[in-house]
C-alpha cells in the first residue's frame, strides 16, 4: 500500500534523504576543515552511504586501518576494491572507504577518531 499511495517515497524525500545528507555534510566539514589542508581529498558520494577518502601522502591505509580498529573505528582499505590489477596505482594504496550510516553523534565521534590517527599517520609519513 505505501508504495502504490506514495508514502514510501515521500518518507524517503523528507526523512532518509535529509538525514544522509545531513551526516555526509557533517563528515565532509570536520575532514575537509582539519584533514583537508594535509592532503586530504574526498569523492563526491554520489547518493551513497560511505565516502572515499584518498590521502595525498605515502601512508598505508592497512596500517591506518588496524589503529583505526583498534581505537573502535572500521574503515576499509582500497586495496580490496581493485582485484586483479596488476600494475602499481597509488590510488588503491591511498584510499579508504568510509560509511556514513550511522547517527550522527556516533559519526562525529567516528570522525574525531579518523582525524586523531589519521594526523598521526600523515605526520609520520612527512
Amino acid at each position: 500500500r505505501v508504495l502504490e499511495n506514495g508514502e514510501l517515497l515521500d518518507q524517503c524525500k523528507t526523512v532518509l534523504q535529509p538525514h544522509y545528507r545531513r551526516a555526509r555534510d557533517l563528515a565532509v566539514e570536520k575532514l575537509k576543515s582539519s584533514l583537508g589542508p594535509r592532503g586530504l581529498r574526498i569523492h563526491e558520494s554520489g547518493g551513497a552511504f560511505f565516502l572515499w577518502l584518498w590521502f595525498d601522502a605515502e601512508i598505508s591505509t592497512t596500517r591506518l586501518y588496524e589503529k583505526l580498529k583498534k581505537s573502535g573505528v572500521i574503515v576499509v582499505p582500497g586495496k580490496y576494491y581493485f582485484p586483479g590489477l596488476s600494475e602499481d596505482f597509488d590510488h588503491r594504496d591511498r584510499c579508504i572507504r568510509l560509511s556514513f550510516s550511522q547517527d550522527l553523534q556516533t559519526i562525529e565521534q567516528g570522525i574525531d577518531i579518523l582525524i586523531k590517527v589519521a594526523g598521526q599517520e600523515l605526520d609520520g609519513a612527512r
